[in-house]
């Protein structure tokens, strides 16, 4: 997996924003996790995935990460980027790249078929609820061997967090090789927006050519 590109929209219950995308901006913001991020453009890693897409790869996330801290001198005190954090944030790019690739479960077979995802890891919904995923076959070319689906996000919240939560949606689509069984693209956006916040996920992933060839 090679990092191409990463950014980041936030706004904390603090009230600091941060408004960061590597490919529009030379440098990042004085934020730590803008900071950190645009050390990872242009990193590679391996990771092992089975073949329903299901993947590890904290602990190469870990190094990445580690080495994105290690660039800023500032950002070496403990106590701004201690181990757990490094390893919270690894958790949570996992957390999304399980969910870029993990995708076709149920076994899907004709248009217009329905299956969902969930994820309820905690290091993505802070343990306070489930990150749903619908997908719906939206085409399935068996001469080119290639399949597309749209998807829908939404989020299990507690009634209590739910009430203070303005917005909690997402959608995209992604298509893969059924040839191969190989995800090719995949396009999501999501948001979650409430009085104090706002926290914007964009995720897209898109398979390289084989250098081999």
């Amino acid at each position: 997996i090679t990092v191409d590109r990463v950014g980041e929209t936030s706004l904390s219950p603090a009230g600091e924003k941060a408004d960061y995308d590597s490919a529009r901006d030379k440098e990042p913001g004085e934020g730590s996790t803008e900071r950190v991020f645009s050390k990872l453009v242009g990193k590679s890693m391996s990771v092992r995935m089975k073949p329903t897409g299901d993947l590890e790869a904290v602990e190469e996330l870990k190094k990445m990460i580690q080495a994105g801290v290690d660039a800023w001198p500032d950002l070496k005190d403990p106590k701004k980027r201690s181990p757990e954090k490094v390893r919270g944030l690894a958790k949570r790019l996992e957390v999304f790249f399980k969910s870029a690739f993990n995708i076709v479960t149920g076994g899907p077979t004709s248009v217009g078929d329905v299956w969902k995802t969930v994820y309820d890891d905690k290091e993505l919904t802070r343990g306070l609820g489930k990150v749903v995923k619908t997908w719906t076959l939206k085409e399935l070319n068996t001469k080119d061997g290639v399949a597309s689906a749209g998807v829908k996000v939404t989020f299990e919240l507690p009634e209590l967090i739910a009430k203070t939560v303005q917005e909690a949606s997402g959608e995209g689509e992604a298509s893969w090789d059924l040839k191969r069984g190989l995800l090719m693209r995949l396009g999501i956006v999501t948001r979650l927006k409430a009085a104090k916040f706002e926290v914007r996920h964009r995720q897209t992933v898109e398979l390289l050519p084989d250098p081999a060839k």
